[in-house]
């Protein structure tokens, strides 16, 4: 195992979303989440990693319109490289 320090990435970001449509007679609620997707490396290329940096979970349509300014993000992101780049 590497004991060395690896890079820990949190973000803020702006969300605007209308989600109303999703909501009919039989939802119940609608689950959302923000992932960034990035490559494995410069030695695998091969390899796409996905991780999630936000989430929320909504339960009415009144709450389904999303107007986020610089929110931060619900989780830390660690990599197994020791550098993001």
């Amino acid at each position: 195992m590497n004991n060395k320090g690896k890079e820990n990435v949190r973000m803020n970001f702006d969300l605007d979303a209308d989600l109303t449509p999703l909501f009919n007679w039989n939802t119940k609620q609608v689950f959302v989440y923000l992932t960034a997707e990035y490559d494995g490396g410069a030695k695998r290329t091969d390899i796409s990693n996905k991780v999630t940096f936000w989430d929320k979970i909504i339960l009415t349509k009144e709450d389904a319109i999303l107007h986020l300014r610089n929110q931060r993000s619900a989780y830390s992101v660690y990599d197994v490289q020791k550098s993001f780049k």
